[in-house]
């Protein structure tokens, strides 16, 4: 069946491509061009898996992959203190 010019197409993970967890996903990857400061104790890597796994979590869809990101890096910096403190 042909795709309409105005209409959407979804990409839905297969399940191999879930099973494999890439550290970052496309929707995430935006989210590590926006973020300046992220030299330290925490690696980009780290921030990707947890904010990867946020989206996970909301089953693959939803919300954003800036506010995921924002939101693992403050969680896996305050972490960081946490052990240092």
């Amino acid at each position: 069946m042909a795709t309409r010019k105005n209409e959407k197409t979804v990409n839905t993970p297969t399940k191999e491509a879930i099973a494999r967890k890439p550290a970052t996903s496309r929707l995430h990857k935006k989210a590590t061009l926006a973020t300046t400061d992220t030299e330290g104790p925490v690696s980009q890597e780290d921030i990707a898996r947890l904010a990867y796994s946020f989206w996970e979590a909301r089953g693959y869809q939803g919300g954003s992959p800036e506010e995921d990101w924002r939101r693992a890096e403050e969680q896996l910096r305050e972490r960081a203190f946490a052990a240092t403190a």
